[in-house]
């Protein structure tokens, strides 16, 4: 029973799924301008598999020097790294705490609604809003230097490091939140940028609650055995 459980809720990590990605536009003005270079913010729109599902959501390029093409249909799978390419790390290169709290934000809404964004950056909300948190992704995972994000004072540099000053993310990952890196493959198999993605799953007291009434509903189907 408690395995059929754990198979209900784990994300499939392993399944290929896919993903298209497109600019940004569904109506948020933060997220108007990208940031130079080739970066987000985009609309990645994912089939059935995987954790997330059928979904349209915001997200963010991990790496700098790999790309893809608008309208493109690319195979993904979810890690908690980024594979190949990147200008620093490992291959594979483990997302940082501070990026995913940082993302967290975004897709929580948390940015505005707590006023994250004008605490780190002493700005008001603008349409450059997300592609400061791109430069801010790319400074974490030291893709781009803070010179190359334009410097101590830009807000990329300070939602960084407001971030990683800041940042509870083992608190919100015992809450459910979960935050992956999306490891694209085009059609000829080779790898493409990847990209964040945010998914919530159970917490144990709902897990509990599945795992009772499961165990109560194949009691009533196939009887108690003696």
């Amino acid at each position: 029973m408690f395995t059929l459980v754990a198979a209900l809720t784990m994300p499939a990590l392993a399944s290929a799924s896919t993903v298209t990605l497109t600019d940004y536009n569904v109506g948020n003005p933060n997220f108007v301008n990208n940031a130079a270079g080739g970066g987000a913010p985009f609309l990645a729109t994912t089939t059935a598999g995987t954790a997330v599902g059928i979904a349209d959501f915001i997200t963010f390029c991990i790496e700098y020097n790999e790309h893809f093409s608008y309208g493109g249909t690319y195979t993904f799978v979810l890690s908690d790294s980024a594979v190949s390419g990147g200008i620093a790390g490992g291959n594979p290169d483990p997302v940082s705490d501070a990026s995913k709290w940082l993302y967290y934000q975004v897709v929580s809404g948390d940015y505005s609604s707590t006023g994250m964004y004008t605490a780190a950056t002493g700005l008001g909300l603008s349409n450059d809003v997300g592609a400061d948190f791109q430069y801010a992704f790319w400074y974490l995972e030291e893709e781009r230097t803070a010179a190359e994000i334009g410097g101590p004072s830009s807000a990329g540099y300070k939602l960084a490091a407001y971030a990683l000053t800041h940042e509870n993310w083992q608190t919100l990952f015992k809450a459910g939140n979960r935050v992956y890196a999306m490891n694209l493959t085009d059609g000829a198999g080779g790898q493409s940028q990847d990209q964040l993605a945010y998914t919530k799953v159970p917490e144990p007291a709902s897990l509990l609650l599945l795992g009772t009434g499961l165990l109560f509903l194949s009691r009533r189907i196939f009887g108690k055995r003696t």
